[in-house]
């Protein structure tokens, strides 16, 4: 469960990769031959590893909300589209998949205890999450947002 950060992603490794199916075959089957040989996989994770790497691909928005949420004055709110795209930027740089629709990041993030409501936000009114503020990681992934036109569907070339 690495990360390769965003620039330093290779974009043609999917055609590497097919380049190099047979050498990938033969590795995965010199694996086999060893699992069968010892019984066992070697490398097994601790308990507590696996707990780890489960909370991380199996509920993203409850990770998100504890890393780049945090609590603050009850007037206080953040749109739930700022937040939205925000956990989408999250989720595509750690590497991880994301819910696609924006209600239910909602609706997860509601069911983690935190509040919903409206507010008037620029002069519009918006939905919000009440009583939050972004964290400095989460303020960092709202304004990559910003400065990046890339969705983190990867979905906007069609």
């Amino acid at each position: 469960p690495t990360t390769v950060p965003r620039g330093e992603r290779d974009a043609t490794l999917p055609d590497k990769l097919e380049a190099e199916h047979p050498g990938i075959l033969n590795w995965a089957l010199e694996g086999l031959q060893r699992l069968l040989a010892n019984g066992h996989f070697s490398g097994d994770r601790t308990p507590a590893k696996t707990e780890d790497t489960w909370a991380k691909w199996g509920n993203s928005v409850k990770r998100f909300g504890k890393e780049c949420l945090n609590d603050a004055e009850p007037d206080d709110a953040l749109p739930t589209s700022d937040i939205f795209q925000a956990y989408l930027a999250y989720c595509d740089d750690e590497g991880i998949p994301a819910e696609t629709e924006q209600q239910l990041v909602t609706k997860k993030l509601k069911a983690e205890g935190y509040e919903t409501g409206r507010s008037r936000i620029d002069g519009k009114q918006r939905r919000v999450l009440c009583g939050v503020r972004f964290s400095g990681r989460g303020e960092g992934y709202r304004d990559a947002d910003a400065d990046d036109s890339s969705s983190a569907t990867g979905l906007d070339g069609f």
